[in-house]
């Protein structure tokens, strides 16, 4: 996983945590460049770039990571753009296109009459009142969250 900046890196290690796969994350590094410096009119292109492959073969070549996940839009575009898709043999995975793609196999799933997500079981969506009684909890948490 690259980041963009020292300050960013703990949040993709929570995330991992979070969402259970923080045992095959082998390394979270940045390019120490602020997302809000990384529009184009403030640093090339080419910058991003070269940072970016640099922290993706050191990510590879001495953490062992299989496949380099881009933290950051700002990042990950610039790449795709360059056509810049693997450092050091792992490929780069660019989030914006992912994101692309799973929209349109939704779309293309509902155009064959599948449904595009489930709701059996686990997946149930949860009491009205249920939801009603966590949503002050849940704005109280976002509210802590934002300030850190």
């Amino acid at each position: 996983m690259i980041a963009t900046e020292p300050k960013t890196v703990h949040c993709y290690r929570e995330l991992a945590d979070l969402y259970g796969t923080a045992g095959k994350l082998a390394s979270v590094r940045h390019i120490n460049l602020s997302a809000k410096l990384s529009y184009d009119d403030i640093t090339p292109p080419e910058v991003i770039i070269d940072r970016t492959l640099a922290v993706a073969r050191q990510c590879v070549e001495d953490d062992g990571a299989e496949a380099i996940v881009m933290g950051c839009t700002l990042q990950s575009c610039p790449l795709t753009v360059a056509g810049a898709k693997d450092a050091a043999g792992a490929p780069i995975i660019d989030p914006v296109l992912i994101g692309m793609k799973d929209v349109e196999l939704m779309v293309e799933m509902r155009q064959a009459g599948l449904p595009i997500l489930s709701r059996y079981g686990t997946w149930q969506k949860p009491p009205i009142e249920e939801v009603r009684q966590l949503s002050p909890a849940a704005a109280a948490a976002n509210r802590v969250l934002a300030s850190r």
